[in-house]
């Protein structure tokens, strides 16, 4: 039906070239789990530019190391 869709509208050839072109495009890329440091925490605290004491910083490596291991567990993303 979505096929048919793109051939009816006006350039529809080119709509569906262009949809399977992007489509091959998508099944090229690969996924990489990014691999689980020490410092991994030290990114998303670095890009939130906010400036924890070290019982913060103690706890929210612990919160990002436990959000990192359940993310795994359920096989769903960090992000």
């Amino acid at each position: 039906m979505m096929r048919n869709a793109l051939l009816d509208e006006r350039n529809g050839l080119n709509l569906l070239k262009s949809v399977y072109q992007r489509s091959t495009e998508v099944c090229m890329r690969r996924y990489f789990k990014n691999i689980f440091t020490e410092d991994s925490h030290l990114e998303l605290y670095r890009r939130s530019r906010k400036n924890f004491d070290n019982r913060q910083m103690y706890a929210y490596k612990h919160i990002f190391e436990w959000r990192d291991r359940v993310a795994r567990e359920e096989d769903d993303s960090t992000r």
